[in-house]
């Protein structure tokens, strides 16, 4: 697995840890609510450094991936909402839900960081 898309699967696996403090009642509205958004933006961060990275290896300059900033904020809130349903099932190994993150989004991101993009069928 290439270097960007292997730090996104164990960005993934942290994504749990974020929706912690958020089933205890206390994330976006609760004490620690500053602190959850400032972890939500470093990880976000950290994925666009690694889509445009990604995008690099391919040869292609992040620019043409597209923005890559509200994709990384689109993943880490995927993550984040995946390791809610985690949090009510437990019983799934954290490599398992890694990768089913990792396919969710590596797929698209994939074709993405390769200069393919999707685009609406023309109005005919």
């Amino acid at each position: 697995m290439a270097r960007p898309a292997r730090l996104l699967h164990l960005r993934g696996r942290a994504a749990r840890e974020l929706e912690r403090p958020v089933r205890r009642g206390t994330g976006r509205d609760g004490p620690f609510a500053a602190e959850a958004t400032r972890l939500r933006g470093q990880l976000a961060r950290l994925v666009a450094q690694l889509l445009g990275e990604a995008a690099a290896a391919e040869g292609l300059e992040p620019a043409r991936v597209g923005a890559t900033d509200p994709l990384a904020h689109a993943l880490v809130g995927a993550a984040e909402s995946l390791a809610g349903w985690w949090f009510d099932h437990p019983d799934e190994p954290t490599e398992r839900v890694a990768l089913w993150l990792m396919n969710f989004a590596w797929t698209g991101f994939g074709d993405l960081v390769r200069g393919e993009a999707w685009v609406p069928p023309a109005s005919g």
